[in-house]
């Protein structure tokens, strides 16, 4: 492990105070774990080995080419936009109209296990609620890609935005369904 000459077990960059990360035997430095998916957590990649890490960046890498190489259009606009490619044999859910910049996950939609959507509730306030999409995939690297619908976090139930961060989780999920044939 790398840890005693603080050193990154990927990059072997200098560590920094702030923004490393511990996996099983090693440590992610800032860098490196910015390049990490955003559908990967914390406690995730504390789970995963050095070698497990470096297949996810290798993937990574391979994603932002793939990136680069179809033309997706937008499907349903919102906080996290879901864009399809021309085939729709692709999706993502991306944040900016810079998909290579954002390096967004592109994932099969043949991948794709269940889609739910979801709230979920501050504990001191039950009227203060997130509205989250949850695609559960069968996918190596990342098995499930959750996302928050709601522009604002804790939204007021029952607002306008409320209902318009349903009605968009909905769209979403109507829109992958049928990418799938309506068999999800």
């Amino acid at each position: 492990m790398d840890t005693v000459n603080n050193k990154c077990s990927i990059c072997f960059k200098p560590l920094t105070l702030y923004g490393s990360i511990s996996c099983k035997n090693g440590i992610l430095c800032r860098d490196c774990a910015g390049k990490c998916s955003p559908f990967l957590s914390e406690q995730q990649i504390m789970e995963k080995t050095v070698a497990e890490m470096r297949e996810h960046l290798e993937y990574r890498e391979k994603n932002r080419e793939l990136l680069k190489n179809l033309h997706f259009h937008k499907a349903v606009e919102g906080r996290n936009t879901l864009y399809v490619d021309d085939s729709a044999e692709y999706f993502l859910l991306g944040k900016s109209d810079d998909l290579v910049n954002e390096n967004c996950d592109v994932f099969r939609t043949s991948d794709i296990e269940d889609i739910l959507v979801t709230r979920s509730y501050q504990s001191d306030n039950e009227d203060s609620v997130n509205i989250n999409l949850s695609i559960s995939l069968n996918n190596p690297q990342i098995r499930n890609a959750k996302i928050r619908i709601n522009l604002f976090p804790d939204i007021q139930r029952n607002s306008n935005e409320y209902k318009q961060a349903i009605r968009t989780a909905a769209l979403i999920r109507k829109n992958l369904k049928n990418l799938m044939g309506g068999n999800v």
